[in-house]
């Protein structure tokens, strides 16, 4: 009898739950639903991100509009945010007919959502000002956004936030220590500064910018390495859980950086016209032999053998072959969470065991914020602990030797994990206009420095912020907002047919290899010791498998 009452009051539940839709009183968050209010339901990923900025815009909305009328017998709007950890790629198949009806989330396969019709056209939105500004949200965006969101004219979506991946330094370590290069090669310091003397130019070849001192090519990175574990300092620490996927963060920074956006964006578009790319054909005597070739969509399997992934597993293996550049955690436990990794990074300073680079994305402060991470920190150490010093790190793009004044250049990054914002075509007709005003009025000049000023981090579009809210920015954030102006972006989609027939399978699997017969992830072979040459070699594909999956079938 008991089983029969627990399946029924389970059944009854599920119906009750199932009735809990939109003019239910209970939402995620434990907002209460006014109902002498019009609902507006807001879906936001709340990764690294957060979602106290939305509940910023929630608060500034709702006062503007607390007298329009939506609906007959209510004044005003409700924006009920809906914050949740289901990303694009989770959410594709469960959105249509959803009580989402504005969304902002990362990892969103935008081709896929248009072709299944789940978004609405919002095109008058882009092409209109809010709040009397000079520019619309089309004048906000780049020339390759425009041309990859618009399909037949229509805009569906338009870029969410914007994050790099890479590696985060201890600034305050480096000041400390004197991590840094001199001007002087022959200071009698070996090249590292001494009190009050001047740095070198660092990889953009300019002096007096935010990579002064900072290692111009890979032989002075580990040239850095050595004279950090001199001086007491672990260089590296990264997620030991996620490792396989957290140190493709820095191959890809790496690789990215190497080649340079035109020859990145080859992976997208397929077409070199009448350029041609590097590749590696093979190594001899532990040196790559390169030719140059044209990519189109029947060579793109060359793309694999491109010079900046094989510097990038050359650099990544030099990483590995020494355990004192790394934390034994990395590599040794298989519990240390990408938040544990960012804890122990904070933390390492202040206990005395010192780590200089953090491998994670630009969202990680403000990841270890919402994780509680550095309210620990304060709480645990007091006033040394607040007001620190990090920075995300401009990486080399030279191999050998040193950058000199006026030889350097800006670093290339990717805007990679496809963030964007829009509104469900199913949303009540009702609803489409005040939906629409809202979208367009978190892309206000006003809402977007709202955004960087709480988050730290960049909208995907072209912006600037005041010198106030630059100044409320921790130190870190400064530096990635430095970084995106003085940076090469690249943004990973293209108008390419072949690309856009087949984006799921070119853009997984990035960073695998196959070497006897073995096929894992880089990391896997490199921490297990496999020859790196051998593993770049791996990681390529042949012709013939190439074209049975694209073109034989």
């Amino acid at each position: 009898m008991k089983k029969y009452l627990f399946v029924l009051i389970t059944f009854l539940a599920v119906i009750l739950l199932s009735a809990c839709n939109r003019d239910s009183n209970l939402i995620p968050g434990g907002e209460q639903i006014q109902k002498d209010k019009t609902q507006l339901y807001v879906s936001n990923f709340n990764g690294g991100i957060g979602t106290d900025w939305l509940y910023k815009v929630k608060s500034r909305y709702e006062e503007m509009h607390k007298d329009d009328i939506y609906e007959e017998g209510k004044k005003g709007v409700q924006i009920v945010v809906i914050p949740h950890k289901d990303n694009g790629f989770n959410m594709i198949d469960t959105f249509a007919g959803s009580t989402n009806e504005v969304i902002f989330n990362e990892y969103i396969r935008y081709n896929d959502w248009v072709a299944n019709n789940l978004l609405l056209d919002i095109t008058d939105v882009v092409k209109s000002t809010c709040n009397g500004e000079s520019r619309t949200i089309e004048d906000k965006l780049y020339d390759t956004q425009k041309a990859f969101l618009q399909k037949n004219g229509v805009y569906y979506a338009i870029p969410h936030y914007s994050v790099y991946q890479g590696l985060m330094y201890n600034v305050d370590l480096f000041e400390q220590k004197g991590l840094y290069f001199a001007k002087e090669i022959d200071n009698g310091n070996d090249g590292f500064i001494v009190k009050g003397e001047e740095k070198s130019c660092g990889p953009d070849g300019v002096y007096n910018t935010y990579d002064d001192g900072l290692p111009s090519s890979y032989e002075e990175f580990f040239k850095l390495c050595d004279y950090m574990v001199q001086r007491g300092v672990t260089p590296f620490v990264w997620t030991g859980q996620y490792a396989s996927d957290y140190t493709q963060y820095i191959l890809n920074a790496l690789y990215q950086n190497y080649e340079g956006k035109d020859d990145v964006m080859l992976n997208y578009s397929f077409d070199s016209k009448d350029k041609t790319t590097e590749i590696v054909t093979k190594i001899e005597n532990g040196k790559p032999v390169t030719s140059n070739v044209k990519i189109t969509p029947e060579t793109g399997y060359l793309l694999k053998q491109q010079t900046g992934r094989y510097y990038a597993i050359d650099f990544f293996s030099r990483v590995l072959s020494n355990s004192s550049y790394y934390h034994p955690f990395s590599t040794g436990n298989l519990t240390l969470s990408h938040t544990d990794a960012q804890e122990l990074f904070l933390e390492s300073s202040l206990k005395n065991e010192p780590i200089a680079f953090l491998i994670d994305g630009t969202w990680w402060e403000n990841e270890a914020k919402v994780s509680g991470a550095i309210d620990r920190m304060v709480n645990k150490y007091g006033d040394v602990a607040k007001n620190r010093n990090f920075g995300f790190m401009p990486l080399p793009r030279k191999v050998d030797g040193r950058v000199e004044e006026g030889e350097g250049s800006n670093s290339v990054i990717m805007d990679y994990i496809n963030a964007y914002a829009g509104i469900n075509k199913d949303i009540p007709t009702y609803k489409i206009d005040l939906a629409k005003d809202f979208l367009l009025y978190c892309y206000s000049d006003e809402i977007l420095e709202l955004f960087t000023e709480t988050t730290g981090i960049a909208k995907g579009i072209k912006y600037d912020i005041s010198t106030e809210s630059f100044n409320k920015m921790s130190k870190f954030a400064q530096s990635v907002w430095e970084l995106k102006n003085n940076s090469e972006i690249i943004y990973p989609n293209s108008n390419s047919l072949f690309f856009m027939q087949n984006q799921t399978s070119l853009t997984v699997d990035e960073w695998v290899s196959t070497v006897n017969g073995s096929l894992e992830n880089i990391y896997t072979h490199l921490k297990n010791k496999v020859n790196k040459d051998d593993v770049f070699m791996g990681n390529a594909i042949s012709e013939k498998t190439w074209r049975d999956k694209y073109f034989n079938n």
